[in-house]
């Protein structure tokens, strides 16, 4: 039995678009003793979806709490009560689990400081990185814009020592992690081989059955961003409003902060989702969610040569991947062709239960734990060649 491999799996201490509890809902699917514990504050509340009482229940309500209100946000950061509460949750959690699953750099302690204290104690520990927290940030297209770094030589210098210091926390990891799985899109900063995210998948409890497409009297299109200037949004909005003066019946629905039950309501209401400009992957967060409802996702890039390359021997994304300049025209050609939308919305619901199911990645990561990652699943930093991470400017990074 795959539960007798593993006594406990740990995911967390912070929630990254749903990663952690949909991870939590795999493994428990499949039999495996798993807690998600988000000390964060997600304004998105993703770990309201497990229902959990008790003392993750109170630690997740807790934090959801203070992180709701400015006042109760300071006292959660800057007066250290999420250091204290990750302090409480580790306590607890070496008692219970012998794996630990850690998203965005951040485990319980400042400064990773306590991964030494759970390889001593033979804890396993696997290390998820989700693109923007690991890509150098000379390659990061939205930072760069957002800090406009090669305008002043002082703001370059900044940059210089951010980077710095982000590398030698991802060393650190690279030091004390059994597995770091990463994109090879954006894992260049490693310094030991990593396990290829692509290969491993976004985990999501994908519905077995799902709800029709609306009526296609017009073409209905969400765009639902975490934050507008790294999504590339003002442009997504100017598309849209340039294709409806084209004449195209676009109804166009954009969510911003709301809580993460709101977005799969309004993902159930339309017929395309448009995820983001400045994408390295074919299906990031949102667009995951949608595929799993049966929704079609678009998603600009700039390099998705190297995306099916690292694919490897798993099927393409199902997305409609195009250029940031192409958004305008590819809503063009799906009003055009609005006949085929179901087809290829039931293509992206196949994809994510064969492939990225919350149980079928859940079951991934026991096999990788337990039996070791395949090497054809693994990468070597001196391999990546990527140097358009997020959509950056040649100029900024010649």
């Amino acid at each position: 039995m795959i539960n007798s491999k593993i006594r406990g799996v740990f995911v967390g201490p912070i929630e990254i678009a749903g990663f952690c509890t949909s991870l939590v809902a795999g493994l428990r699917q499949i039999g495996v003793h798993s807690e998600a514990i988000d000390v964060s504050g997600n304004r998105f509340r993703y770990v309201e979806r497990l229902g959990d009482k008790g003392f993750s229940g109170m630690i997740n309500a807790v934090a959801r709490g203070l992180g709701g209100t400015r006042l109760g946000n300071w006292v959660l950061w800057k007066l250290g009560l999420n250091w204290i509460l990750r302090a409480v949750v580790l306590l607890r959690a070496l008692f219970l689990f012998d794996v630990f699953v850690f998203v965005y750099g951040r485990t319980f302690l400042p400064g990773s400081i306590d991964l030494w204290l759970l390889k001593f104690l033979k804890k396993r520990t696997v290390f998820v990185f989700l693109c923007s927290d690991s890509r150098p940030l000379d390659l990061n297209g939205a930072y760069l814009s957002i800090n406009d770094w090669v305008k002043t030589p002082e703001a370059r210098r900044k940059l210089i020592k951010k980077q710095s210091k982000m590398s030698s926390h991802i060393s650190r990891i690279d030091r004390f992690a059994e597995i770091v799985i990463d994109s090879p899109l954006s894992g260049h900063s490693h310094t030991r081989w990593c396990a290829n995210w692509f290969q491993f998948g976004f985990p999501y409890p994908v519905p077995s059955s799902i709800e029709s497409l609306p009526v296609l009297d017009k073409l209905r299109v969400l765009h639902a961003p975490s934050s507008g200037a790294y999504k590339g949004t003002n442009l997504i909005r100017e598309a849209v409003q340039r294709a409806q003066a084209a004449g195209i019946p676009i109804h166009f629905e954009e969510l911003s902060n709301q809580p993460n039950h709101e977005v799969i309501k309004a993902i159930k209401r339309c017929h395309v989702i448009i995820d983001e400009l400045y994408s390295d992957t074919g299906l990031a967060g949102l667009g995951v969610e949608a595929a799993s409802q049966g929704r079609i996702v678009v998603v600009g890039g700039e390099q998705w040569d190297q995306v099916e390359a690292w694919m490897g021997q798993d099927p393409s994304f199902p997305s409609i991947r195009v250029r940031p300049d192409q958004i305008e025209e590819t809503l063009y050609n799906l009003w055009n062709h609005r006949e085929a939308l179901p087809e290829l919305a039931a293509a992206h619901h196949e994809f994510m239960v064969k492939h990225w199911d919350a149980k079928v990645v859940a079951a991934r990561l026991v096999s990788w734990v337990t039996d070791g990652v395949p090497q054809l699943a693994r990468f070597l930093p001196a391999e990546l060649d990527s140097l358009k991470g997020m959509g950056a400017p040649a100029e900024a990074i010649t």
